[in-house]
């Protein structure tokens, strides 16, 4: 029944139905009702990871993870990958109780040479819409182990949905900065002062709360700096201070002591000039490092290595479907600062 609606929706969009479905000996791969599950694997403010078990095939995987610029993916995580560069099509195939409905064709997509399929951020979406509707994605494509080796392998949307709203609430509580937002972070201080300016306390609160939920964080460094006013070392010290201020502030809220590594550099490498106030404000900083190790907590996709040709292609692909889819200071004094 699933390949009559798919033959139907074919010839209706205009794609032959022999172009990627053999009238023998193509390969099916689906869940059975009784055994179809999704899981949140990975639930945390920093990930959020749903996972579908197809029998003998492989993973479906839907990541979304913290940051400034927020996006889902779908990956087909395979155990026996393509072993030739083509076309997946993506058909939204009706399951057997809404019989008469036609599939609907969503999208093309390219299949790269050795490596799992990985949809962008809008058919990602796509994709679990489709399933919330009772819809079963289906791919199907050509894998080059033989000269007709085709392949249809669907998403299952049977007890979908309840899985669907953690995982919904999991993204909603992703935070707002990842990784990249707060690995190097530069803060300054008020004048004559080992205290904070406003901001900076802002964007080390951020650090915390960063590094309290990642496991993967192996050594934090805090680096602090003065300007040469003051005497050379009346700076040291007052250098030394800042980053112990900054120590105590992290490990008060909850960060791992064996984690931090202070420095006080004093006068040394600055980074302005101190002939103007705006450039002894510059200097008087400290700067905290932090370092990830991602055998420790993987990141999402982390065993989805890509090569730079293969990322450009995917993020290529990714705005095809996106547009597609349109389509339809003081004076200085003698003292430290």
């Amino acid at each position: 029944m699933l390949k009559k609606s798919v033959a139907t929706a074919v010839c209706i969009i205009g794609i032959p139905a022999a172009s990627f479905i053999a009238d023998a000996g193509v390969r099916q791969y689906a869940a059975p009702i009784a055994h179809s599950d999704w899981t949140l694997t990975r639930n945390s403010p920093l990930v959020c990871q749903l996972e579908h078990s197809i029998p003998r095939f492989g993973t479906a995987v839907f990541t979304d993870k913290a940051g400034a610029s927020q996006q889902l993916n779908m990956a087909l995580e395979m155990l026996r990958r393509p072993r030739s560069q083509g076309k997946a099509h993506l058909l939204a195939v009706p399951p057997s109780y809404k019989a008469g409905l036609p599939a609907r064709h969503l999208a093309q997509i390219n299949v790269h040479d050795g490596f799992d399929a990985i949809l962008g951020e809008q058919l990602s979406w796509t994709v679990l819409t489709e399933l919330e509707q009772g819809f079963n994605p289906t791919f199907y494509y050509q894998d080059g182990y033989t000269s007709r080796s085709d392949v249809e392998v669907a998403l299952n949307s049977a007890n979908f949905r309840n899985t669907l709203n953690d995982f919904v609430d999991c993204i909603g509580g992703l935070l707002p900065y990842g990784y990249e937002d707060v690995a190097i972070n530069v803060l300054n201080y008020k004048l004559n002062s080992d205290e904070l300016e406003l901001e900076s306390l802002k964007r080390l609160r951020k650090v915390v709360d960063y590094v309290r939920h990642d496991e993967a964080i192996v050594k934090i460094e805090i680096d602090a700096f003065s300007d040469s006013y003051g005497g050379r070392w009346l700076n040291l010290e007052l250098s030394k201070k800042r980053a112990a201020v900054v120590q105590k502030f992290m490990t008060e809220q909850g960060v791992n002591a064996s984690l931090v590594e202070t420095a006080g550099y004093g006068e040394r490498r600055h980074v302005a000039s101190n002939n103007s106030p705006i450039g002894r404000h510059k200097n008087r900083r400290v700067v905290v490092r932090l370092t990830r190790d991602n055998s420790l907590e993987p990141s999402p996709n982390s065993n989805r290595a890509l090569t730079p040709q293969i990322a450009r292609a995917v993020a290529k692909q990714s705005e095809q479907q996106a547009t597609s889819a349109s389509n339809q200071s003081p004076s200085p004094t003698a003292t430290p600062e």
